[in-house]
């Protein structure tokens, strides 16, 4: 499940514990980063294409992108999906 929190959150670890949670947090960057990023692309810098795992259509999202994503045997981390 994925979340985007602007503020505090209450959280009890010890049902995280309980109930065998897992949880995992990523950083958002400040919109001053994007930019210099951009930039990056444009010159050949920042080669996005090796970031990207695979190009799908919008009707493959389940089974090549989702299950794909979540099969804990795949190194897949970030999938493009056409419409």
């Amino acid at each position: 499940m994925t979340g985007v929190i602007h503020g505090g959150a209450r959280l009890d670890p010890f049902q995280w514990l309980v109930k065998g949670i897992t949880v995992q947090a990523t950083l958002a960057y400040p919109k001053t980063l994007w930019p210099r990023v951009l930039a990056m692309i444009a010159s050949g810098k920042f080669p996005v294409e090796k970031l990207i795992d695979a190009t799908i259509k919008a009707d493959e999202i389940i089974e090549k992108g989702f299950l794909r994503l979540l099969d804990p045997d795949s190194s897949a981390m970030k999938i493009l999906v056409r419409s």
